[in-house]
């Protein structure tokens, strides 16, 4: 009785340490192949939108006096972290030429520039309510935080530029890694209010 007890109380405390080490195994596993994208996406870099449309407007007087930025965006790719830059679209009524500019915190550089044939409407600050930082809030606290984690969501793409209407505004585009949109974003860049949006079941 004594035997068949202790072979018991062994098998059972064999189990035990199997179990508990499968289950170590599969945890450790799945930390290291899928982390988790917790904090807001920061797809110009350390700086804001705004932030950087300041350090380039002693530049772009620079290029042209008349410069004027028509539209800025920034992109990310979710394996990064965050992205590098924001590129500035000037437009010159002067000159009728475009030039597509990277800003880094410490760095401007002219990515191209060429001519083109209609005038531009440049962005109205008085519509530039709403910097990258707080439209990106926006999207995080109403359905980005729990996008942004899905394994299929891979880069992200932010622009703010002029509507046919003549309203500004922000859209944001979520891709998979085959280019595929996943989630898609507009909203107005004054007060915010969502002009359209679609998600594809992820």
């Amino acid at each position: 009785m004594k035997r068949k007890l202790w072979l018991y109380l062994t098998l059972l405390t064999v189990l035990l340490a199997v179990g508990t080490a499968l289950l170590l195994g599969i945890a450790q596993s799945g930390a290291g192949t899928q982390p988790i994208y917790k904090s807001l996406p920061k797809p110009g870099g350390a700086q804001t939108a705004q932030q950087a449309y300041v350090a380039l407007e002693s530049w772009a007087k620079t290029w042209s006096a008349d410069a004027q930025v028509i539209a800025v965006s920034a992109s990310l790719l979710k394996s990064e972290g965050q992205g590098q830059w924001w590129s500035f679209q000037l437009y010159s009524p002067s000159k009728r030429r475009v030039a597509m500019v990277l800003v880094q915190p410490s760095k401007i550089w002219m990515l191209r520039e060429q001519t083109i044939s209609y005038p531009q409407k440049d962005i109205p600050s008085q519509q530039w309510v709403l910097d990258s930082d707080a439209f990106l809030s926006k999207w995080w606290e109403e359905r980005g935080s729990v996008i942004w984690q899905q394994s299929r969501a891979q880069s992200m793409h932010v622009h703010l530029g002029l509507q046919k209407n003549g309203v500004l505004v922000w859209q944001l585009s979520l891709m998979d890694m085959k280019g595929d949109l996943i989630d898609y974003w507009m909203i107005k860049a004054d007060d915010g209010e969502v002009l359209s949006l679609s998600l594809i079941h992820i």
